[in-house]
C-alpha cells in the first residue's frame, strides 16, 4: 500500500516537474508592449515580436527550434527582447502606444496576419528591418534572424548616435 502511494506521489512530482520545465521554455507572451519598449530602450536592444497562432505547426517549430534556444542561450534579454503575439489569444495586450488591444489587433496593426511572422521593432514599436514571414528554411532561419537582429541593433545605435527617435526603416 505504501509503495503505491509513494509511486503515485513520485508520478505526481514528475508531472509537476515536467510542467515547470515546459513553462520555463515558454516564450513570454506580449502583455505590455509599452513597458517592453521602455525596457528595450533602457538596454539598447530591439523587440522581437513573434506573431503566432495556436494551431500553427510552423509557429510551434519556430518557438521550439529557434526562439526558445535563443532565449536559453542568453540572447534574450541581452541582445533582444522576445515577445509572442498570439492572434488567437483572448488576453488583452497593452500596445506600444499604451492602448489595450487583442493580439489579433496588434498583429493587424502591423498587417502581419500570416503566421508565423517575426517583426523586429524599436522601443516605440516601429519596424526596424524587413520582417520574416513563414518558416520555409529552418536550417537557415537562425542565420536570417541573427542578421536581422544585428541590423535592427545597428539602426537603433545610429539613431541614438544622432539623438533621433527611430521612426522608419533605413
Amino acid at each position: 500500500m505504501k509503495t503505491r502511494r509513494h509511486g503515485a506521489l513520485l508520478l505526481l512530482l514528475l508531472a509537476a516537474a515536467l510542467l515547470l520545465a515546459e513553462a520555463a521554455l515558454a516564450i513570454e507572451p506580449a502583455r505590455d508592449l509599452a513597458a517592453d519598449g521602455a525596457e528595450a530602450a533602457r538596454r539598447g536592444v530591439p523587440v522581437l515580436l513573434a506573431v503566432t497562432r495556436a494551431d500553427c505547426e510552423y509557429c510551434a517549430a519556430l518557438k521550439r527550434e529557434i526562439l526558445e534556444p535563443m532565449r536559453l542561450s542568453g540572447d534574450e534579454p541581452g541582445r533582444v527582447l522576445i515577445r509572442e503575439v498570439d492572434v488567437d489569444s483572448r488576453r488583452e495586450v497593452t500596445g506600444f502606444d499604451g492602448a489595450r488591444a487583442s493580439g489579433w489587433s496588434v498583429a493587424d496593426g502591423y498587417e502581419a496576419m500570416f503566421t508565423p511572422t517575426v517583426l523586429i521593432v524599436g522601443p516605440t514599436g516601429v519596424e526596424l528591418v524587413e520582417r520574416i514571414i513563414g518558416l520555409n528554411t529552418p536550417e537557415m532561419y537562425g542565420w536570417y534572424l541573427d542578421r536581422a537582429i544585428d541590423e535592427a541593433t545597428a539602426v537603433m545605435a545610429r539613431a541614438a548616435a544622432a539623438q533621433q527617435p527611430v521612426d522608419e526603416n533605413p
